[in-house]
């Protein structure tokens, strides 16, 4: 057995607390090497440093945040710590979202609009199988979706509810900002938001496969949306990677996003 994959099978079920450095305070969070082996590093190279710039310099007050694909809640604490932001947290897999339970029971969290929805995000409402991967959990993915190489496996498959984004619009209000990193099922997540898309008109941060770059931006397009990188600068270049999409007539948006490649 490989030396990695030795330590990836000791580091299940181990947690730690570390705190998350933002621009409006330190905000701390569990987290697990079970999740990625990263999270076992110290220092901020451990805790997913472009999402917390994100939140630093994207979302601002008054943003009702989703978090879709949590795993841990690095981006979901480093949101919250924005005095009138409210954030959901949308993961499948209950354990991960079980310490995004322990995080937010935590006192600092208890005047924070923070809440937590154990479910994925697809194109249908119902129940699906999920895949909890043998490498790290980040990598979980629906089984409609397919996974990615980096799952190295399964471990187990879970039976999880399925719910689309127009659904849990309709049960828990309109959202201005939404992150979406769920491991090849990002295109049937925003076939499930049209009425979202067309009617709420968020920002969107999705994290998008090569395969499906083109269907999410002529998907998006049909819905008057622009892509631009994880820069702020606007692209068609069809790579893996994390996009923003943009309404067309949004350009206090554009203005936010295009502090991304201005402020460290």
């Amino acid at each position: 057995m490989k030396f990695r994959a030795i330590v990836e099978r000791l580091s299940r079920g181990r947690v730690f607390r570390r705190k998350v450095i933002t621009r409006h305070g330190r905000v701390t969070i569990f987290v697990s090497p079970d999740a990625q082996l990263k999270y076992m590093r110290i220092g901020k190279n451990a805790l997913d440093e472009d999402l917390v710039h994100i939140a630093n310099c994207v979302v601002q007050g008054g943003d009702v945040v989703w978090d879709i694909g949590a795993n841990v809640g690095v981006f979901s604490a480093s949101c919250s710590a924005r005095m009138n932001v409210s954030v959901l947290a949308i993961e499948a897999d209950s354990w991960l979202s079980g310490l995004i339970r322990r995080t937010i029971a935590l006192p600092e969290y208890t005047h924070r609009n923070f809440k937590i929805l154990t479910a994925a995000v697809s194109n249908t409402d119902g129940a699906s199988d999920f895949l909890i991967a043998k490498r790290g959990r980040a990598s979980n993915a629906l089984v409609s979706a397919g996974g990615r190489s980096q799952m190295g496996g399964a471990r187990e498959v879970m039976l999880v509810p399925t719910l689309t984004i127009d659904t849990i619009a309709k049960s828990l209000g309109s959202p201005s900002f939404i992150k979406i990193d769920i491991e090849g099922a990002e295109l049937a997540a925003l076939q499930g938001a049209a009425k979202t898309l067309l009617n709420i008109r968020p920002i969107l941060y999705v994290e998008i496969g090569a395969m499906v770059f083109h269907e999410c931006v002529k998907l998006m397009s049909g819905f008057e949306y622009n892509c631009f990188d994880a820069r702020g600068k606007e692209t068609n270049d069809e790579r893996k990677g994390n996009y923003f999409f943009i309404p067309n007539e949004n350009s206090e948006a554009r203005a936010r996003i295009s502090r991304l490649a201005t402020t460290s």
